[in-house]
């Protein structure tokens, strides 16, 4: 699981928050936080690094006979990881595999694999700024009253938007860590006017040691404390799906999101993603019903924003347990 995390990990978009600057095809150069030289050599194709002033080397005895391994000043992307961010070695390595997974990715992990995301201890998330020309929500929104989004939800989940700047006029979805916002969507509210350069969702400007999307799951906090847990894709669906639902942004679930599910006492799941992510959700399915008491909740139509909350319970109620499809693993 881990070698396929530090594969698929954006190594170039971590060395360019770093302010590091393309040295020859392939590697990258940065400033050594050792020796304060810019001396520190990132190999993308090798996923390693060292830096030519603090390099030091030792040869050492293995089954395969005497290999020459690094000592200090170099190592691979988890050395890298701790290097940079100063932090201990299991949280580098949760910070990896919070990267690039896809469903169809989980279907190979082993037995072993789901040893590891239970015993993983996911990094503590740091804090990060609210956007510029934040407001807080003191009545309904016209976007609120079209998406079926409530004040209660506002202060259910802590919603507030934007009236300037980067995020003007787009209500904030945010994800709260003991009371604190390390991470959050901006979603726009207008409809995009013919040949307009428009993008629906905005996430924060990257920075180095915050959250990125695959780390956390909306609405958390809030939904662990409830029998059974339902997973969607977005954040009005988890706001239409109740107070027992969590947004894990997108059609896939890292290692990590899992891990923080299983670290909240999460034990049962109904997991509900739009029609056309059907294949997703069934790939998935063997690896989280190795976890979790596992349902599949399949929409004849439309995504779970666009359902009455009455309606979608009636629905998720009807979900498959994934222990009575013969088609999925058995568990």
């Amino acid at each position: 699981m881990i070698d396929l995390a530090i594969q698929r990990f954006d190594l170039l978009g971590y060395v360019k928050s770093f302010g590091g600057e393309e040295a020859q095809s392939g590697e990258w150069v940065l400033d050594c936080p050792v020796c304060h030289k810019p001396k520190l050599i990132v190999n993308l194709k090798k996923r390693a690094y060292h830096c030519w002033v603090c390099q030091k080397y030792a040869v050492v005895q293995t089954a395969q006979g005497p290999r020459r391994e690094a000592t200090a000043g170099a190592g691979g992307l988890i050395d890298l990881i701790q290097l940079l961010e100063r932090c201990e070695r299991h949280q580098a390595v949760s910070r990896v595999l919070a990267y690039g997974f896809t469903a169809k990715d989980l279907v190979f992990i082993t037995d072993g694999d789901f040893a590891e995301i239970t015993a993983l201890k996911p990094r503590e998330l740091m804090p990060i700024d609210y956007p510029p020309c934040a407001k807080p929500i003191t009545h309904e929104l016209f976007y609120m009253g079209k998406r079926g989004i409530t004040m209660d939800d506002v202060r259910r989940l802590g919603l507030f938007y934007c009236d300037g700047g980067r995020y003007q006029n787009r209500l904030i979805f945010p994800v709260w860590d003991d009371g604190k916002l390390v991470y959050y969507q901006g979603r726009a509210m207008w409809e995009p006017r013919l040949g307009e350069d428009y993008l629906k969702a905005f996430n924060p400007p990257r920075a180095v040691g915050a959250a990125v999307s695959t780390e956390v799951l909306m609405g958390l906090h809030h939904a662990r404390v409830y029998p059974r847990v339902i997973i969607t894709e977005g954040p009005v669906d988890a706001i239409h799906a109740g107070p027992s639902a969590v947004c894990s942004f997108g059609k896939n679930l890292s290692p990590v999101q899992l891990s923080r599910l299983w670290g909240a006492g999460v034990r049962a799941i109904d997991l509900m993603y739009d029609p056309d992510a059907r294949s997703d959700m069934e790939a998935l399915a063997p690896l989280l019903a190795t976890l979790f008491d596992t349902r599949l909740v399949y929409l004849p139509y439309g995504d779970p924003g666009s359902w009455p909350r009455e309606e979608l319970q009636k629905i998720v109620q009807r979900g498959v347990l994934v222990r009575k499809r013969s088609k999925l693993a058995a568990i």
